[in-house]
């Protein structure tokens, strides 16, 4: 059985979630009805309120290095030209590399 402060944060974030089935939504309730509860759940509410949500932290985001999108651009460079020089080949030498179907 999970102990006080841990049942607390399993609420909270349930409720932080937004989304809660009927039946847990009526537990959350009843849980929230006992003043212990409420205190522990005003406090982890105060300490979310004090760090800032996600949205405020400033979290930097990922970016692959400069040589992995030099060689990623250098690619599609490499088969978008490709694929125009293929589609503009005279059409009896590209028919002659259909081996599969012959």
């Amino acid at each position: 059985m999970a102990n006080d402060s841990e049942e607390a944060a399993r609420w909270f974030a349930a409720s932080r979630r937004g989304v809660m089935l009927h039946d847990e939504r009526a537990d959350y309730g009843r849980w929230r009805c006992d003043p212990a509860n409420a205190a522990r759940l005003s406090e982890l509410q105060g300490v979310w309120q004090e760090l800032g949500s996600a949205d405020g932290l400033n979290v930097p985001e990922y970016r692959a290095p400069a040589a992995h999108r030099r060689q990623l651009a250098s690619t599609v460079a490499f088969m978008s030209l490709t694929a125009v020089v293929l589609t503009r080949i005279d059409n009896v030498w590209l028919n002659s590399l259909d081996w599969w179907s012959r």
